[in-house]
């Protein structure tokens, strides 16, 4: 590997990492971060490309290519099994398979796909397919930017990819471990699931590290952003064995640890969907990544609230480098640099969203023109023997066309009949979850009733949902997971007027026999009204004596 520059533009940051091949191993030529102020709109591309010339202006960076990787909202990663076809009719076929599961229309995305394995099933050669969906949009900002800045790309790919491909070349994923990657972004928290070094389940979580920092703004409006994100560094979050150290962070930690409990919980529930859905057993470890994978006691904080191993993914352990041109106190924040690192390697899962026009005579041209050339070659050997015997060709051309037409549809019904095989198979699995669905009951006019008599007169819900982990395996078995009722709206009144409000809707839910283990979520004033009002959420779940009135457990 000759010297090469990984560019990973986030939410909050943009990163750089320079990264060589030496006779000692992997060497790191270069490491550098830069803040995206807060006052910069990120749609900004001449701000943003600024940033980045200013941060290889300060690493002594010449060069103009890059190996870019980003991240954002919008990116889909998904499994399919497909029967084993050419690539490039997977092109045409994977968009028709995968349209139905994407919330947004193909028009608007770039597709790309990466091949697994391939395996036999009953006969039929078949193929598992990694595909990747990133909105066009995202992927033209992000050129753009790189046009401002005067680089050039020549490996464009999504941070989730990145990341894959640094845990794999660093030898973090094991092929015996089923192991969590939750990734600590500034805009979102990544969930990714890996059995034996492969993606099997991707989720999306809120809230994310900026969640936190605006947290902090909301309840202490006199912090600046800048303050508020000092703080969540330097507080991180209180452990229940290890209570707040100064009093003058009592209230700042109280004020960020619902949101990390958001996190916490969001993330088990999603390893418990994981487990039940894919049947596995056990999550042997969680590896932390993502700028937020430094937060003071985040460690043990999720081991206490998962009740799992749990380390940090730091790639640049593995690395040799050179002091005078890395600096040491940017190694402690290593976990940062795992996608810019990762979009290097750019094996062993190879997905390119950069659109390359290919050479005349390369592999794939051929490949298109052996059919036109082996069928000019075939006419001119007829053409060449039509004066010797002109009525024995035409029926031997006759007989060749007709069993190419019988092998075609040969060919096509076979291919039907597996589309049709895999559509009734999947039919007969959504059927069977929505007869266990239908199955589920719960008394909702006694919920409903229950919670008429506790709701405070200037309080109005605009959200009443119920939530369960409980998967389909769980049916009849005695231990239920539990279920939830998740409540949201708003509640009108001054600060103290809200606070009893809530204080009062608290304590009625707890004495109730219907609910158990109430925990206000969220509570933020709303300046959409011309009174003064607030926002709130609960959740709590609902007791043993009334799953037990209710039958069978929510799904």
């Amino acid at each position: 590997m000759k010297e090469t520059i990984g560019l990973d533009i986030g939410f909050q940051t943009v990163k750089l990492a320079v990264l060589k091949k030496s006779p000692r191993g992997l060497f790191l030529g270069g490491l550098g971060i830069k803040e995206i102020p807060s006052q910069i709109d990120r749609r900004d591309t001449s701000a943003i490309a600024q940033l980045i010339r200013n941060l290889m202006d300060e690493m002594g960076l010449k060069a103009k290519k890059v190996h870019l990787t980003f991240s954002g909202s919008g990116i889909s990663i998904r499994r399919i099994t497909l029967p084993s076809i050419p690539k490039e009719e997977l092109k045409e076929a994977i968009p028709w398979e995968i349209k139905g599961q994407l919330p947004y229309s193909l028009e608007t995305i770039q597709l790309a796909f990466y091949i697994l394995r391939e395996f036999m099933e009953e006969g039929v050669k078949k193929a598992e397919i990694l595909t990747v969906a990133c909105p066009k949009e995202k992927i033209t900002q992000a050129l753009q930017i790189l046009k401002e800045a005067g680089l050039q790309p020549t490996h464009v790919e999504v941070s989730p990819i990145s990341l894959w491909n640094a845990l794999l070349s660093l030898d973090r994923l094991k092929k015996e471990e089923v192991v969590g990657v939750v990734d600590l972004g500034a805009e979102k928290t990544n969930l990714y699931l890996f059995e034996g070094g492969t993606l099997v389940f991707h989720r999306e979580i809120t809230p994310g590290g900026q969640d936190i920092t605006q947290t902090l703004l909301h309840e202490i409006p006199a912090l600046t952003f800048e303050q508020g994100e000092k703080i969540k560094k330097e507080i991180g979050i209180s452990l229940k064995t290890a209570p707040v150290e100064s009093r003058t962070t009592v209230r700042e930690s109280f004020v960020m640890r619902p949101v990390f409990e958001r996190m916490a919980a969001e993330v088990g529930r999603s390893i418990e969907f994981f487990r039940n859905q894919f049947i596995v057993e056990k999550v042997d470890k969680i590896i932390l990544s993502g700028g937020g994978a430094h937060l003071k006691n985040i460690i043990p904080y999720f081991e206490e609230e998962l009740r799992m191993k749990v380390e940090i993914f730091n790639p640049l352990e593995a690395l040799f480098y050179d002091p005078q041109k890395v600096n040491p106190a940017i190694l402690s924040s290593g976990a940062s640099f795992g996608s810019a690192i990762g979009s290097i390697f750019k094996e062993p899962i190879h997905i390119e969203f950069l659109s390359v026009k290919e050479p005349f005579f390369s592999k794939t041209q051929w490949a298109k023109r052996i059919p036109l050339i082996a069928a000019s070659v075939a006419a001119l050997f007829f053409l060449t023997l039509a004066w010797r015997s002109e009525v024995e060709l035409s029926q031997l051309e006759q007989e060749k066309k007709e069993k190419i037409e019988k092998v075609k549809d040969l060919e096509s019904i076979k291919s039907t009949f597996l589309l049709f095989k895999q559509k009734e198979a999947k039919m007969k699995e959504e059927r069977g979850f929505f007869s266990s669905l239908s199955a589920a009951s719960l008394p909702y006019q006694e919920v409903l009733k229950e919670l008429s008599e506790v709701i405070p007169n200037h309080m109005t819900l605009t959200l009443l949902e119920i939530q369960t982990n409980t998967g389909p395996d769980e049916k009849d078995s005695p231990k239920r997971s539990p279920s939830f009722l998740h409540l949201a709206g708003f509640v009108f009144g001054n600060d103290l007027q809200t606070l009893s409000a809530l204080a009062q809707l608290i304590e009625s839910l707890e004495r109730s026999n219907l609910f158990s283990r109430v925990q206000l979520i969220a509570a933020q004033e709303d300046k959409t009204f011309y009174q003064k009002a607030s926002t709130f959420e609960i959740l709590c779940e609902f007791s043993h004596t009334i799953l037990k009135k209710g039958g069978t457990s929510i799904k």
